[in-house]
Parts: structure tokens; C-alpha cells; sequence
């Protein structure tokens, strides 16, 4: 089963210890069961999202950690696949654009 996350906070924060750090159910150690690609939105104090994903484990995924490493902004999705159907592929990861 895929894991989601999503935070809101009132001003701009910091997303590592959800996405890395502290936490022990961060999303980086919840990849380890569901290893077929990861994703963040990262939305700004203005509303621009910043979309960031890769169709592969975030635990070792060096794209990962620079985008949990500077993960600042009021509002976060994140998601860690695991697969029940089609392919490990960039477009079969989440989150997704509309429009984009």
C-alpha cells in the first residue's frame, strides 16, 4: 500500500524531520516497503507548487534527499509508491499536474 502525507502549516516550514529525519515513521524509512518511486509538492508562501519525483525507492535516491534536504514551504504532499499495477515509470508517480 502507498504511503501519503500531507502537512499545512501557517507559515513556511521546514519538511525534513517528516520527510528524513527524526521521525520514525518518515517517509524515507516508509520506502523501504514501498520502493516504486516517490514524489513532493512543495507549495511556497505564495502558492507556487514545486513538483518533485522519481520513479525509484526515496531511501539512497540522491534526488530525494536534496529535495527533503531544502523542503521549505507552507504546504507539503509527499508521496512513496508501491506499485499494484503499471510500470515503474515517471509518469505512474505521484503527485500529479493537471494541466502542467
Amino acid at each position: 500500500m502507498c504511503r501519503l502525507l500531507g502537512i499545512v502549516a501557517n507559515k513556511e516550514v521546514d519538511f525534513r524531520f517528516s520527510l528524513f529525519g527524526e521521525a520514525s515513521k518518515n517517509l524515507r524509512t516508509q520506502s523501504i516497503d514501498n520502493p516504486d518511486g516517490w514524489g513532493t509538492a512543495i507549495f511556497s508562501e505564495i502558492g507556487q507548487a514545486t513538483i518533485t519525483k522519481a520513479p525509484l525507492k526515496a531511501s539512497g535516491d540522491r534526488l530525494f534527499e536534496q529535495n527533503a534536504s531544502s523542503g521549505v514551504g507552507r504546504i507539503l504532499v509527499a508521496h512513496v509508491r508501491r506499485a499494484s499495477s503499471g510500470n515503474n515509470r515517471l509518469e505512474n508517480t505521484h503527485p500529479f499536474e493537471m494541466d502542467s
